[in-house]
């Protein structure tokens, strides 16, 4: 009897181990369709592109995908840019002057998500990191990183600022 009190206990115990560290298996990190941080605001989802040009020789853009635009990523793969994914482009190739006279080399853009970034000024605006999902140059990527998309929630329209 005494045996049997003892697995009695360590069976408990066990049980009561899995229920309180809880959780469902997943690993949530990189499931941005169940973030609830990432769930968008209503002007935020009128908002289907920006162009933001930084520099005389820097231009980040983006433009809502409806799921049946394509690209070609750093590697040369045709990509698909899935609906509400986004085309980033980021133009270092072209150089404008002050009078807005620009070169017109192609750029070709990548495909990318925003996520929500920590820094919020509600009710004004929100920010949001691009992530690119298609393959990028380090260049880009590091480029890329030192951005955020600022939605305005008063004007529903979004503009690249600095980090």
């Amino acid at each position: 009897m005494k045996n049997l009190s003892w697995k009695f206990f360590f069976v408990v115990l066990s049980f009561v181990v899995v229920v309180a560290c809880g959780g469902d298996g997943y690993d949530s990190e990189d499931d941005d369709d169940n973030d609830i941080q990432n769930d968008q605001f209503p002007q935020e989802e009128n908002v289907t592109d920006f162009s933001t040009r930084l520099t005389t020789n820097l231009l980040i853009a983006g433009k809502k995908c409806q799921g049946t635009e394509t690209t070609t990523d750093a590697g040369g793969a045709t990509v698909t840019c899935a609906r509400d994914q986004w085309l980033i482009t980021l133009d270092d190739a072209n150089t404008c002057t002050p009078e807005g006279i620009c070169t017109e080399i192609a750029v070709v853009p990548f495909v990318a998500e925003l996520d929500r970034s920590d820094r919020i000024e509600l009710p004004s605006f929100t920010y949001f990191q691009i992530d690119p999902l298609s393959a990028v140059t380090q260049a880009q990527e590091d480029k890329i990183d030192d951005f955020l998309v600022r939605f305005d929630l008063q004007e529903e329209n979004a503009e690249v600022v600095p980090k």
